[in-house]
């Protein structure tokens, strides 16, 4: 049997997770993105990913999140002792549609 050892690799990866809802059209929880790495993750390497989530539970809607993700490999974290790599990750909430105003309530 022969073994093969892994020196170094570059992944790009596309991935979508859908759980489905209630309704067909309507998933509990969506996930569709891209990450990108490489391997071994060293010093001054960064693995980073984008994602748009969408999540449906009751009457609680949450339709397309962004999330962006950086991993930074070989750097330590200010105030965690032992870590050797620091991760930054924001989450976006999409902006909301704008206020509807009634200026003449009776005229509904």
């Amino acid at each position: 049997m022969r073994h093969y050892t892994l020196d170094s690799a570059s992944i790009h990866a596309e991935y979508y997770v859908m759980v489905p809802g209630d309704a067909e059209d309507m998933p509990r929880f969506e996930v569709t993105g891209v990450a990108d790495l490489v391997y071994p993750c060293l010093k001054g390497d960064k693995a980073a990913g984008n994602a748009t989530i969408t999540i449906n539970a009751g009457e609680m809607s949450l339709p397309n999140l962004v999330a962006d993700v950086a991993y930074f490999c070989g750097i330590e974290a200010r105030g965690v002792i032992g870590n050797k790599h620091s991760t930054d990750a924001t989450l976006v909430r999409p902006p909301l549609p704008p206020p509807r105003v009634c200026l003449n309530p009776s005229s509904r």
